[in-house]
């Protein structure tokens, strides 16, 4: 630490008055930076699953025979299953 303010000291990077300014404090550069993790949105987030190719293709038929959206099967499937299950 001490070499690293030294060789700032003789670069003339700090401690000469009015380049204290160019030099950016610790509370400046993290008021800069991103928080880390999801920012609040007020939505729910989107969540993924993983499945075989061979079964969402076959959940994708069954979507199509009753005219919805793949995803909008597969909620109203597990919310129906949820619902008599336990």
């Amino acid at each position: 630490m001490k070499r690293l303010l030294g060789l700032l000291l003789v670069l003339g990077m700090v401690g000469c008055g009015s380049q204290d300014s160019a030099v950016d404090t610790p509370e400046s550069l993290t008021a800069n930076q991103k928080k880390r993790g999801r920012p609040a949105t007020g939505h729910s987030p989107k969540r993924t699953f993983r499945m075989a190719d061979r079964e969402y293709n076959e959940v994708a038929e069954a979507a199509s025979w009753e005219r919805m959206s793949t995803s909008a099967w597969i909620r109203k499937t597990l919310y129906r299953v949820a619902r008599h299950t336990g």
